[in-house]
């Protein structure tokens, strides 16, 4: 039997901002003589639900450890094709909690650790609160600060208008308030250089659209992009490009109904571990609603609409009179078996000084999409893929291909992991696992993600 011990060459640096000399560097290159060698262990995870990731390091305890604080910048870098080639940045975080510990083993050594754990750079500004409200504020803020941020982010945008335009626009009067009031510096915007809003460019606003601020008080910047794009119909994630981040916004890659598939790419069976895989219905819907603020169509007018008289075949949400104008679907087979279970999706503002007669078009084809991406998610696999470093910087949002099961998956997290003495692996969260031939999923004109091979 053929045994692979897969281990990937590394260099991880921690430093107080991006512009600032390392405080400690830990590598197995040995090309510098200050490097730190007792380094035991490191992970560091990407997720389509989590977009800060996390990250996690723990060492020996060494006086140089003692320099590192709350908030400096961790680069983790991996060379991909053994300790020579280009290395190959991999995740940049900052330290959020520094843990030390001490333990005296069986043998009665005595042991001592420090653990290092954080997030990607984008959680310190996805993280950060305002209060938008003068009069809980009081002097907090300049006069006029409120005023011109809220100014800045009641953009309006007509329909077919760049929806990424938008999100960097609201990111930057974000940021913008944040350096007026005494909150900017240089480490900040160092690391907002490291960000880029990698929108599709077909990407577009489907409907006549007014952005305002979240909620009378307090708002993040997170909560601001999630109105312009809510989930699950969009899919807002990190993608690392270089040395820096991309953050990806895209439709979410409803199935392809005209049978075509992209982007899957092969785990080869060498590598594999093992999975752990599940049929469930947690993610198991009857109900199906997309709705727009102030559009006039509120859910208890839908809901109170349904009379039970639905087709019964799953192909068909209409009335048996062949109305199809609702904007709401039912999966009357996934109603009768599971009962209630409804995926209500609520988009943005609506610029009601003009008739947007294509909106109820919209609506329906929403509607249609997500009933489609999520029709017999109790059929389908989801759970976790373990295997060994391959070699490749694979991405979530796109599909692994697991030929041993003659399956394809949707990558939704990545957890790579090190220890001291034992190999690079890495664990594949998936759903959505169906036969190769079966489970196609579009990414049509949106924003691809490819695996590389660096």
């Amino acid at each position: 039997m053929k045994h692979i011990r897969r281990c990937i060459g590394f260099q991880i640096s921690i430093k107080e901002s991006f512009s600032s000399n390392d405080k400690v560097v830990f590598s197995t290159t040995g090309t510098n003589a200050t490097d730190n060698r007792n380094l035991l262990s490191y992970s560091y995870t990407e997720s389509m639900h989590n977009i800060q990731g996390n990250f996690a390091i723990s060492a020996a305890w060494t006086s140089d450890l003692d320099n590192i604080a709350v908030h400096d910048i961790v680069t983790i870098n991996e060379w991909f094709n053994g300790n020579t080639g280009k290395a190959t940045t991999v995740f940049i975080g900052i330290v959020k909690d520094i843990a030390y510990s001490r333990r005296m083993n069986d043998s009665g050594q005595v042991v001592s650790t420090v653990n290092i754990t954080g997030t990607n750079i984008f959680g310190i500004i996805s993280d950060t609160k305002f209060v938008v409200n003068r009069a809980i504020i009081g002097t907090l803020l300049k006069s006029e600060a409120a005023t011109d941020f809220q100014d800045a982010i009641s953009w309006k945008a007509e329909a077919n208008d760049s929806l990424g335009s938008c999100i960097k626009k609201s990111i930057d009067a974000f940021l913008n308030l944040k350096g007026e009031n005494g909150q900017g510096s240089s480490y900040y915007d160092d690391i907002i250089k490291k960000i880029n809003v990698a929108a599709d460019s077909n990407l577009k606003a489907k409907y006549p659209m007014a952005m305002g601020y979240l909620g009378a008080e307090q708002c993040s910047l997170l909560e601001i992009i999630m109105q312009i794009v809510p989930p699950p119909v969009y899919e807002t994630f990190l993608r690392l490009n270089d040395n820096s981040y991309d953050l990806v916004v895209r439709e979410s890659p409803f199935l392809n109904q005209d049978g075509t598939m992209k982007n899957a790419c092969e785990l080869d069976d060498l590598y594999l571990k093992g999975w752990d895989l599940h049929k469930k219905d947690s993610e198991v819907y009857s109900y199906y609603l997309p709705m727009v603020s102030g559009s006039g169509i509120s859910q208890n007018v839908i809901m109170t609409a349904y009379d039970g008289k639905e087709d019964a075949g799953t192909n068909s949400a209409t009335k048996k009179n062949g109305d199809n104008t609702s904007n709401y679907a039912i999966d009357t087979d996934a109603m009768a078996r599971f009962g209630y279970r409804p995926l209500i999706v609520e988009f943005g503002f609506f610029k009601q000084d003009e008739q947007t007669k294509d909106l109820p078009n919209i609506l329906k084809t929403t509607r249609d999409n997500l009933m489609a991406a999520n029709k017999n998610n109790d059929k389908k696999l989801s759970g976790t893929i373990d295997a060994l470093h391959d070699g490749k910087k694979w991405n979530v949002g796109t599909q692994i291909k697991i030929n041993s099961l003659n399956k394809v998956f949707y990558i939704e997290a990545i957890e790579n992991r090190w220890s001291y003495g034992q190999a690079h692996t890495r664990k594949f969260f998936v759903t959505r696992g169906a036969a190769a031939e079966c489970n196609q999923v579009s990414q049509g004109k949106q924003a691809v993600v490819d695996n590389k091979q660096n």
